[in-house]
């Protein structure tokens, strides 16, 4: 992706399932760009903002295990937001979550495809949280994960420069 996209054209090394991916992502289909940006202009694929994105079913405030946001602020509309994480180099990033309840990638997309939950504090971007998420066939799956997997950058890991966090 990012290759194509420095040279002016996004889609220049993408194949045709990882192109029908970006078009789920970047659309209502696939809701994702609403927190996580336009891949044209957001280079880390999040708008940095929190957000509850229906791991939890809770209709009270004192429902909330982990209270996110709300643990700090203590104001009742921030319980269950957590921030929005960049979508880099998801291949070597996981668990996922803020708690790393789910451990791969087909976890997370299953879990915006069919087990998103009603919550007092649910994002008003989970648009499909009534249907219990995105109901998107396995083929349509497929591509959003095979476009999501274009973020990857197998050079970055060996990139010493990286290695020492607190330099």
């Amino acid at each position: 992706f990012d290759k194509g996209k420095k040279e002016g054209d996004e889609n220049k090394y993408l194949n045709p399932l990882e192109i029908q991916g970006k078009g789920i992502f970047t659309t209502e289909e696939g809701d994702c760009f609403h927190c996580h940006g336009n891949p044209t202009s957001n280079p880390q694929f999040t708008d940095d903002l929190f957000h509850n994105n229906g791991l939890d079913s809770f209709m009270t405030i004192d429902g909330f295990k982990d209270k996110g946001k709300g643990g700090f602020t203590k104001l009742a509309t921030d319980y269950g937001k957590f921030k929005t994480p960049p979508l880099r180099n998801l291949s070597y990033t996981g668990p996922f979550m803020h708690d790393g309840r789910l451990a791969t990638i087909d976890d997370v997309l299953n879990h915006y495809n069919n087990t998103v939950y009603k919550s007092i504090t649910i994002d008003p971007n989970m648009k499909k949280v009534n249907q219990g998420g995105l109901l998107l066939s396995q083929p349509r799956l497929d591509a959003l994960k095979a476009f999501l997997l274009t973020l990857d950058d197998p050079d970055f890991i060996h990139d010493t420069t990286f290695r020492n966090p607190f330099k």
